[in-house]
Formats: structure tokens, sequence, C-alpha cells
């Protein structure tokens, strides 16, 4: 009865026993939880250590069953100072030595957060060290039964390669060199050239419909081009002939063009002078008879006009009346039309006589006909 109830208080068996000489978690401890792919040799009570420091022990040690992980509790220190991002690594610590786990920052930028208690580490950041025999197994398969002979073969390969072209591979080294060298120099370009590739990857299979459809229609176009190929190469050669004659003409004309080129100097410089003129008579010339202007004036059958008109009496009256006393319309132009009514001199006296004022014109001889004398002075005679 005794032996019974002693088995069941040891729910893990051996494993609840307290060790003498353990690592201490203090009485007040962090639990953390941590995920491995594997865990081989590690068991519960394994120490748990900080820079080779022991701060805690496994546990317990559980599978995951939807991921077939081992997911190890720990119990570790209170006032251990660890980032929220810590790893976890099981190591050996010796070459025949227990396993434990150790705990240690990231080899990155740690987090300002502290490891909380209750905190899970990822597989992400868990590593196994490889065991011993393992490495034992793969150092006596390559001795034994690896890869020796076949690294005697490269080794001897190698020196027939080498032999007697000692300077031929130290000017390859040096010229790898230099070309390693320019590719360090060149990486920005590279980078650039990668990126631009990759739009242009990009765009092409954004466009690939249209690309497969044009390389559909590839074919008939070349078709048409193998059809018409003679009447290309006829062209090709009339087009060869063409540029012998017209190099010819050109060459035999020069001078004549150049001649010609500095002719038109003397008009394109009038032409520059008048400026905005030319446009504007250009509107007039395009809307005759009708100019713009006129689009306001005329309403249906009848065309307004508004005109100052400006009458010299003197003017009017030389005109009309080139006759004093019977002269005839023939006569000289009155230097003082006044003279004709009786009008008074500077002087005051009346006089008849007319003064003839500087010929500006070549006026119609006076003669029998006056209306004929009045037509020729108005400018509508009949020419002979």
């Amino acid at each position: 009865m005794v032996a019974g109830s002693g088995c069941g208080l040891l729910k893990n068996g051996a494993y609840d026993l307290p060790l003498p000489g353990g690592p201490d978690a203090g009485s007040n401890p962090r639990t953390i939880t941590v995920k491995f792919d594997s865990v081989d040799g590690l068991v519960p009570k394994s120490m748990v250590k900080v820079g080779n420091i022991a701060v805690g022990e496994v546990e317990s040690i559980d599978v995951d069953q939807s991921t077939w992980t081992a997911v190890v509790t720990c119990k570790i220190r209170n006032d251990v100072d660890l980032p929220a991002n810590a790893v976890a690594q099981v190591r050996r610590s010796s070459l025949l030595g227990e396993w434990f786990v150790e705990l240690s920052p990231p080899a990155g930028k740690a987090d300002a957060a502290q490891l909380a208690d209750g905190a899970t580490i990822g597989l992400t950041r868990t590593t196994q060290s490889a065991p011993v025999e393992e490495v034992l197994g793969a150092l006596s398969l390559l001795l034994t039964n690896g890869g020796v002979p076949q690294l005697n073969t490269i080794v001897k390969e190698l020196n027939a390669a080498f032999d007697g072209r000692g300077p031929q591979f130290r000017s390859l080294l040096t010229q790898l060199d230099g070309f390693v060298g320019q590719l360090d120099d060149n990486k920005g370009d590279i980078v650039r050239a990668i990126d631009a590739l990759a739009k242009l990857s990009q765009t092409l299979d954004s466009n690939k419909t249209q690309i497969a459809k044009a390389l559909d229609e590839l074919p008939a176009g070349v078709k048409v081009l193998a059809d018409q190929r003679q009447q290309l190469v006829t062209m090709l050669s009339s087009l060869d002939r063409l540029s012998t004659v017209a190099t010819r003409v050109v060459n035999e004309s020069s001078a004549n063009t150049v001649a010609d080129l500095r002719a038109l100097v003397p008009t394109l410089s009038k032409l520059a002078e008048a400026g905005t003129d030319i446009p504007n008579a250009l509107q007039i010339m395009l809307t005759f008879p009708f100019t713009a202007g006129t689009q306001g004036a005329i309403h249906g059958d009848y065309v307004n006009l508004d005109a100052r008109v400006d009458l010299d009496g003197t003017t009017l009256l030389n005109v009309l009346l080139r006759t004093v006393g019977g002269q005839g319309l023939g006569a000289p132009l009155a230097s003082d039309p006044s003279s004709i009514i009786g009008g008074k001199t500077a002087s005051g006296s009346t006089d008849r006589t007319p003064t003839t004022p500087p010929a500006t014109s070549p006026t119609p001889a006076p003669g029998k006909n006056g209306l004929a004398n009045l037509l020729g002075l108005l400018g509508l005679g009949a020419k002979k």
C-alpha cells in the first residue's frame, strides 16, 4: 500500500525527483516555450544556459501532433536579461557531454522588449547542433568508402593541368581579379539593368496576348514580302540609280542654286519688313468683295453707311467753276474763288482779275465743247 502511494506521487518517474546541485530557477521562475525540429538527446531536467551560465532547466518535452515538432517547456530565472526575439539552440557541453538548451540574443538587432513569462520561441529562431555521431559517421564514410578516391583523381587532374602552366594561370587569376573588381565597381549599373529587365519582363507578360497575336500574323507578312521580293529589289535598284542622278544634278547645279538663294535675300528681306501687312491684306483678299467688316453693315437689300466728308468750299468752287467772265470750263483756276462772286481782296477792294496759281497737273485745253472739257477735267473723257 505504501509502495503504491509512492508510485502515485511520482507522475513522471525519476524526473520528478530533485537533483542535487541542479540549476536554481528561483522562487518566481519565468516559463517559456521553445519549439525544435528535433531534440535528440535532450531530456527533462536538462540545463538551460545563457552565456554558458545555467539559469534554469527543461521542465517537460512534448510533441505537437499538428506539425510533429518538439515543444520544450523551460523554467528560467526571472532576472535573466533576454530580448523578446531571443534565439535557442540545442547543444552539447563537450564531445561526450550532456545536452542543454542555450538561449542567446539574435545575431542582428535585438528587440528592446524583454522575453516575457509565457513567451514562445518559434521554429524560425531555433536550431540544433550536429550530433557527434553524425559527424564521425560522415567522416568515416568519406575516409573509407566515400569520396577519397574521387578526391585523389581530382588532385591528379589539377596537377596535370597546372604542370608547366604556372605563368598562364597567374595571368588568368590577375585578369579574373580585375574582372571581379570591375563588376564590383559597376554593381549599381548591373542592379539597375536587372531591375530594367524585370520591368521589361513584366511589360511583356502584361502584353503577351498582343505579342501572341503579332507572332500569329507575322508569317502572313513574311509571305507578302517574299511574294514581292522582285518588286522590292527593282525598287532598291531604281533608288540607287535615282541617287546617282540626284547627286550629279546637285553637284552641277549647286552654283546656280546658291546664286538663286542669294537673289532671294532682298525679296525675303522686304517680306520680313512687311511684317503683319501681308497677313492682313490676305484676310481682306480672301473675303473680297464682302470683307468681315461689311457683315454688320448689310441688312437685307440695303447697306448702312456711316461716313464723314470734309468738304472745302474753295476747292469745290475751283473744280466746279473754272470760268471767270465767260472764259469757259478750260480756264485756269482762280486763286481766290470769292472774286467770282464779287468778293473783296485782302486790301478791301473788289478785284475780278484772276490770279493763276502754280500748275499742279495738266488741264484740258479750252474749247467750244464745254461738256467734253468738264469730262476731261474729271478724268472721264474719251480716250483717243
